[in-house]
């Protein structure tokens, strides 16, 4: 008897451990107070994401109350609200690596606020925040929001492909947070970084020459994908007219004349909607390299 009373509460203490170990898709799902917010952004070639807990302010003193002046805050709940960049980036004019960072706020009265990008990214709160383990720290000029904000809001801002704003909005008080990024440099090692043993596609390849001519200060690197990208589709006008950008860029206005006209005749033969979007800006540009190019000379002859 006591042997089997034995097994007995072996087999019972095995089995409530094992019913007591839920699997994920066991846990409970319920309403959160404050739920998980996030906004995407990509600047250029730069994914920038954050992520939040969204509060509310549900009639209670936000700032000096609610959140204290001149103490670390997790810019949220729950889980520090958190950043993450794809590639280099420079906020509030310091320079900070790809990565996943900790964003928290020290609010001040009369102040600009104290903003800290924490490499700690995964902490909750802001019960384990350490200063030392900060990699950014600048200031944010509060403001006076537009509209009053019953939830915590942040959202990101295109300005341009190299530049962009966070946004945080809750109450009365907006700030925004400078994001600066080298778009052309980043494309650029992009560009070269692609074709690197690559066979290529035509359509990379005169979309990248596009991007070298407008953005690259390499005319050169420009006509070589402009070129390789005629030579594996040359009966499509959008290579073509490509190619003649490039040697209007280079001031080699007879090619690029010749070009624009192949382009203007592939695309005629095709009339597709994605040439009669182009068609004008080819008229009109390979009239104007005509007359830079001046009339054709006869062979045998040179230009006076």
């Amino acid at each position: 008897m006591k042997k089997f009373l034995t097994a007995l509460s072996g087999f019972l203490l095995l089995t409530l451990g094992q019913a007591m170990i839920l699997p994920a898709s066991a846990q409970l799902a319920l309403p959160q107070p404050s739920p998980r917010c996030g906004a995407r952004l990509t600047m250029g070639v730069t994914d920038i994401e954050v992520d939040y807990g969204s509060p509310g302010v549900n009639g209670r003193a936000l700032w000096g109350s609610l959140v204290p002046f001149d103490e670390i805050w997790r810019s949220g709940a729950n889980s520090a609200t958190w950043i993450s960049f794809s590639t280099e980036v420079q906020v509030g004019g310091q320079t900070l690596k790809a990565g996943k960072y900790a964003l928290y706020l020290i609010p001040r009265a009369d102040k600009p606020w104290i903003l800290a990008l924490n490499s700690n990214e995964g902490q909750w709160g802001s019960t384990n925040f350490k200063e030392s383990l900060d990699i950014v720290r600048t200031e944010v000029q509060i403001a006076p929001a537009p509209s009053f904000a019953e939830r915590l809001q942040y959202s990101l801002e295109y300005i341009g492909m190299s530049s962009a704003q966070l946004r945080m909005h809750w109450g009365p008080t907006t700030w925004t947070l400078p994001i600066q990024s080298d778009a052309k440099s980043l494309g650029m090692a992009n560009v070269r970084k692609f074709f690197v043993d690559r066979p290529g596609d035509w359509y990379p390849c005169a979309n990248a020459a596009a991007f070298v001519l407008e953005n690259g200060n390499d005319p050169a690197y420009a006509l070589e994908l402009a070129q390789k990208a005629v030579r594996l589709n040359g009966e499509h006008f959008y290579p073509r007219w490509i190619l003649a950008r490039v040697h209007a860029a280079r001031a080699e206005f007879r090619l690029a004349a010749d070009q624009a006209d192949q382009a203007r005749i592939k695309g005629e033969a095709e009339n597709s909607d994605w040439y009669q979007g182009y068609a004008g800006d080819i008229a009109k540009n390979m009239k104007t390299w005509n007359e830079a190019a001046g009339p054709l000379v006869p062979a045998g002859k040179k230009r006076k």
